[in-house]
């Protein structure tokens, strides 16, 4: 009985030792579209955040306090309740700590300006590396992968292990396509 009592503890310090990479805020403004039931938006934020927050995005190990700090500002521009299609611009920023200070600087600042998809409420979130067949799942770990790969790459003098992972966006647009022709909104630091 103690060794099954032990098994089922260890268990859950497992769970607590392997936290994610992300600390995202997903906030969904829904000004421009005049919808009174605010449900579908409310369901798809707090799925969001528990998809991009709750995920283990790599194979390493991160403490609740490296977690990285994202926000996703998405403004819904249209929405169509009978096909559940979103047509929405998603501003993307993510900070780091300065080192060795109180202070964080921006690593990453971008305006999508084409961030659309399809979402039901109460949809599950599932992605699959191997088969994208969700548009929303591709964008959130497209944008996961890239915050998390340069992070790692400011912390080390070294190609970070999940840059390949991103080398084509969900479009198919390879990496290096993608950041040269980011719109001039767009800001990536590299400074530690």
């Amino acid at each position: 009985m103690l060794y099954i009592l032990s098994l089922i503890l260890g268990g859950f310090v497992c769970i607590d030792c392997m936290a994610q990479e992300l600390q995202a805020k997903i906030n969904i403004n829904t000004q421009k579209v005049g919808v009174t039931d605010k449900s579908v938006f409310d369901n798809l934020q707090q799925n969001l955040e528990q998809f991009v927050n709750d995920r283990q995005w790599t194979e390493l190990q991160f403490q609740k306090n490296e977690r990285i700090v994202c926000n996703f500002n998405i403004t819904v521009n249209k929405y169509d309740k009978m096909s559940n299609t979103f047509e929405c611009t998603a501003l993307i920023q993510a900070n780091r700590p300065v080192y060795n200070s109180q202070y964080t600087t921006t690593l990453y600042n971008n305006t999508d300006n084409n961030f659309n998809f399809e979402y039901a409420e109460f949809d599950q979130l599932n992605f699959n590396e191997e088969m994208i067949d969700n548009q929303l799942t591709a964008l959130m770990a497209y944008y996961a992968y890239l915050i998390i790969g340069l992070d790692l790459d400011c912390s080390v003098a070294c190609i970070s292990p999940t840059m390949p992972r991103t080398s084509h966006s969900p479009v198919g647009k390879p990496l290096t396509t993608v950041v040269t022709d980011l719109p001039s909104s767009t800001t990536i630091s590299t400074r530690v």
